[in-house]
């Protein structure tokens, strides 16, 4: 889990491109931690890649990352 305080608390992506996940992890200062394995899937634990990410859920101030395993997108479905 990481710690979240964006700049406009109030704004919302719902869906993305696959093309552009590299663009959202930039614009959340996270590409540096994508690129080296930092984030992690919030249910498997599995290393979140380009490749593999499923989604992001903002849990009051912490960020849970999600890869886009089928069992890891059902809980995902319980954490909002």
């Amino acid at each position: 889990m990481l710690k979240f305080n964006p700049a406009n608390p109030r704004e919302k992506i719902h869906g993305i491109f696959d093309s552009n996940i590299g663009n959202l992890f930039k614009k959340m200062g996270l590409e540096d931690d994508v690129i080296s394995g930092k984030i992690l899937c919030y249910v498997c634990k599995e290393t979140i890649s380009l490749e593999n990410f499923g989604a992001v859920i903002r849990n009051n101030s912490e960020l849970h990352f999600y890869c886009d395993k089928p069992l890891c997108q059902n809980f995902m479905d319980n954490d909002q």
